[in-house]
């Protein structure tokens, strides 16, 4: 395991105990956020590798790079999973 899953846990065993001070309960909430960041991307890359292996496209046309379009605007990252 590395330092910051264990960071994790032990921040996560502090916050269902109520012992977090403000800053453990801020850096908490960063590592869950990126945890959710990664996630989704994970997602994002299944869905395009499915979707491509459906089409059965050639390798060099499935490997390109997906465009994140959403990153850094204001819409909601969330709205294309849920569709």
């Amino acid at each position: 395991m590395d330092s910051k899953t264990e960071i994790m846990y032990t921040l996560a065993e502090r916050a269902n105990e109520g012992l977090l001070s403000d800053d453990e309960r801020a850096e908490y909430e960063a590592l869950i956020n990126v945890e959710d960041f990664v996630a989704i991307l994970k997602l994002m890359a299944r869905r395009q590798l499915a979707d491509a292996g459906s089409r059965r496209l050639p390798l060099r046309k499935a490997s390109r790079k997906p465009k994140l379009r959403w990153l850094g605007c204001s819409t909601d990252p969330l709205s294309r999973l849920r569709s």
